[in-house]
């Protein structure tokens, strides 16, 4: 299942509904929205030159949403988002770990999530040396 991204502009982006305004950047230069059971999403975020990353967790009805400093769970079937996080540090991706957890990487840590429940199992900092 692949998530084409469409460009906007900010008129657009503020046309949409509320609830479907999934990652809300206060200060956003870029604005884009992608498709999912015929429903439009719509995000907005300030850096340039990074893209929108999904992963779709289909056994378990998500869809990860990731961006700039924010990650969101959309509910496949329902379309609700069903968990949302703040980033310390700039998202880097995500991986399916295993049947039971996911982990979101950022700059400065890995942040290992139970699928069941949608809870932080564990945070990983990165061991940085300056």
């Amino acid at each position: 299942m692949s998530f084409p991204i469409h460009s906007i502009d900010q008129a657009e982006f503020e046309k949409a509904e509320n609830i479907y305004k999934i990652i809300k950047h206060n200060v956003a230069l870029n604005y884009v929205f992608f498709e999912l059971n015929e429903k439009k999403y719509y995000v907005s975020y300030f850096s340039p030159n990074i893209i929108v990353e999904f992963l779709l967790l289909e056994k378990d009805d998500y869809l990860l949403v990731g961006v700039d400093l924010k990650v969101v769970a959309v509910c496949i079937k329902t379309g609700s988002i069903v968990f949302s996080i703040g980033l310390s540090s700039f998202f880097k991706g995500f991986k399916n770990t295993d049947d039971s957890t996911f982990t979101i990487f950022s700059e400065l840590e890995d942040i290992v999530v139970n699928k069941n429940g949608l809870s932080i199992n564990q945070t990983i900092p990165h061991d940085l040396e300056f």
